[in-house]
């Protein structure tokens, strides 16, 4: 599935994209390495640059759905292959090879990536689900999970925080960080502790917080038929992370951010503890809305002057599907 020499992968900016990457270069020749445009999900945000393009192009994690793929692979003889968990409608078709074999539901793209690979590298495979579950981990790779875990005896609260630190690249904007990230990370082995020393990784960490805090004590909600809507805004890129907070602060509700950034585009970001919006997002995007995620969350980017008329569809999509699981 994965090929053996690869002239360009492309990961997510998130700890589940870098971990990915990590897991392919430890035993992939990868000439180079490219981090998309962050917070744009297009082909055109995928810095091709100069590459060999008779090579295989990877992508990691990054959710793009048909339309997108075939772009790409108008451009790349060497063909596009794809490993990713998201809730797309992306698939093996002409040059494009898709790996998702859950889609919306496995927890990871590390988690997918475990069976491509021989003997997959534990502590990459361990970041990507603490930075996409969060706090949430379930059953049954919850128990999975912490089965990996006793074996090496870690806590999932340390590899959380690795995980978290990772995901304090991205809100930066930092891309220096992101590229040099797999290797890093990959360069730590086992070493759980060397790793949480980053100091680098750290202060990211310390820096974002600082904004999170901050933006966190100005939220308020507004409620829309049982569902919470935030509206913030900052100059770093913090939807996810202001998301994650305010859903763990509201167990089993639906909260959507409305997140304006300073690149005049708004984010509309929706997470709920405990998963279910899988109907709510298949609706989203029968509609045609540019939007994509998984059962626990999605977003869409939408240039700001046409974000109120966008979220006004994004609500009554969530507030109907409150009614039918209220009445069910």
């Amino acid at each position: 599935m994965i090929p053996g020499e690869i002239g360009l992968m492309v990961y997510h900016w998130d700890a589940d994209g870098v971990a990915s990457a990590a897991m392919i270069l430890r035993d992939r020749r990868v000439h180079r390495l490219a981090v998309p445009r962050i917070g744009h999900y297009t082909a055109q945000a995928i810095p091709v640059g100069e590459v060999d393009l008779s090579l295989p192009l990877l992508i990691l994690d990054y959710g793009l759905g048909m339309r997108e793929l075939e772009k790409l692979e108008s451009r790349v003889r060497g063909g596009v292959v794809v490993v990713d968990h998201h809730l797309t409608d992306a698939e093996s078709r002409g040059n494009v090879r898709v790996y998702n074999p859950s889609p919306g539901r496995a927890p990871s793209t590390t988690w997918v990536l475990r069976d491509l690979i021989q003997n997959p590298p534990l502590l990459p495979l361990l970041v990507g689900v603490a930075g996409d579950v969060g706090v949430e981990l379930r059953d049954p790779v919850g128990r999975e999970v912490e089965a990996l875990l006793g074996e090496a005896g870690w806590s999932y609260g340390d590899v959380l925080e690795l995980a978290e630190r990772l995901n304090s690249c991205a809100p930066l904007l930092d891309y220096r960080c992101l590229l040099k990230a797999p290797r890093r990370l990959l360069e730590y082995g086992d070493d759980l502790d060397k790793a949480l020393g980053d100091e680098d990784w750290m202060e990211a960490k310390e820096r974002v917080e600082g904004e999170v805090e901050k933006l966190l004590a100005e939220a308020a909600a507004e409620e829309r038929g049982g569902v919470l809507v935030y509206r913030l805004t900052s100059p770093l890129y913090l939807a996810s992370r202001i998301g994650r907070r305010l859903a763990a602060a509201n167990p089993g509700r639906i909260v959507v951010v409305v997140f304006d950034r300073m690149d005049g585009y708004t984010e509309i970001y929706v997470r709920r503890i405990g998963g279910g919006l899988s109907g709510p997002l298949n609706r989203l995007r029968e509609l045609g809305l540019p939007v994509g995620g998984k059962d626990t969350v999605f977003a869409s980017q939408i240039p700001s002057p046409e974000a109120e008329g966008i979220l006004e569809m994004f609500l009554q999509v969530l507030v109907e599907f409150m009614g039918v699981e209220e009445n069910g």
